[in-house]
């Protein structure tokens, strides 16, 4: 057990991260930071150099998070069938009950990067899709193996997998729970029927 104080730089972490949340990066400033932490603006630069660099870190230590937690969403699954294993994969991406402030500031900045830091935040997105990419493809070739999804299709079903999750994600900030879990089981539906055998097609809800 680990009963030392967070760090300065830990602190400032959290405190950029609760305040980009609330305001975005533009409605959030270095100043609002330190007083956030209880310091001098300039001891910010001690520990990062600008609020591009602190912004950049932060997106780099929430996608480890993310990846950390849906990796043990991944062992948690290793005893279902294929199916149950890519819904699980995105029930993952589309609910937002038990998100980290971390997590939703990872999808947050997905759908609404900061313009000038595109370029910089989509390599490491592309590295972290990657590393996804190799989980789903896992779990929808066990499911080819053994019959339940067609061959040939995969990278039609990351593409469709994507887009519905993605637009649910969306979707969450405008609709009621009723009508979002309405879509949601529709995008997941319309994924089997497009991608999966008859076997497959047997789990349609």
């Amino acid at each position: 057990m680990n009963d030392q104080p967070p760090s300065t730089a830990d602190r400032i972490k959290a405190a950029a991260l609760s305040l980009f949340l609330d305001s975005g990066y533009n409605g959030t400033s270095l100043s609002d930071i330190a007083k956030a932490v209880g310091i001098k603006t300039p001891s910010i630069y001690a520990h990062f150099e600008s609020k591009d660099q602190l912004f950049q870190q932060l997106f780099a230590d929430v996608i480890m998070e993310d990846l950390a937690k849906f990796k043990a969403m991944q062992r948690k699954l290793n005893g279902a069938g294929p199916v149950a294993k890519l819904r699980g994969a995105f029930d993952y991406y589309v609910e937002s009950d038990e998100l980290s402030a971390g997590q939703t500031f990872l999808r947050q900045t997905f759908l609404l990067p900061p313009r000038h830091l595109r370029a910089a935040l989509r390599e490491k997105f592309l590295q972290y899709e990657n590393e996804i990419n190799g989980i789903l493809l896992a779990f929808y070739r066990e499911g080819v193996d053994l019959g339940y999804f067609r061959p040939d299709t995969e990278e039609q079903m990351i593409a469709l997998f994507y887009a519905g999750s993605d637009g649910l994600l969306v979707e969450r900030q405008i609709y009621d729970e009723e009508l979002l879990n309405s879509r949601k089981k529709e995008v997941w539906n319309a994924i089997l029927q497009l991608f999966a055998t008859d076997k497959g097609k047997g789990q349609i809800e």
